[in-house]
């Protein structure tokens, strides 16, 4: 029996404070897998949602799928909903979208410093004998 992938809207609840992440998903299982993955391991790319879930545990939030569409309406409906709940998680205001997000100054010089240097790659690099002999 082939399981079914839920496409919809879903949000992200912290039950300690009340705010919210809303996304969108054409797999909401899958989505909500690699969330929790990356919440975890201390990676996800939404620092607002890591930090909070840094302070309070994985217990106080909880997962849920609040809609199901199809996948053409998935941005439209994702935005519909952001508009009514206002979630307090999510980055940018627009759905599927980090249209108009800036990183701040402090993020902008992390990110030139490493870069700095690094944009010729291996150019002029090379293996040493012994590895040469490996391969």
């Amino acid at each position: 029996m082939a399981v079914v992938a839920k496409t919809g809207i879903y949000k992200i609840t912290n039950t300690v404070n009340g705010k919210q992440y809303v996304g969108s998903s054409m797999d909401f299982e899958g989505r909500r897998r690699r969330h929790l993955n990356c919440l975890k391991r201390n990676c996800h790319g939404n620092k607002h949602l890591q930090l909070a879930w840094n302070k309070y545990g994985d217990n106080a939030f909880v997962f849920k799928l609040i809609g199901t569409c199809a996948p053409g309406r998935l941005v439209e409906m994702e935005q519909e909903v952001m508009d009514h709940l206002k979630p307090e998680y999510n980055i940018s205001s627009t759905a599927g979208s980090l249209l108009g997000f800036r990183h701040g100054e402090e993020t902008r010089a992390k990110m030139s410093a490493t870069r700095r240097g690094k944009s010729n790659g291996r150019k002029g690099k090379c293996h040493s004998p012994e590895t040469k002999a490996k391969m």
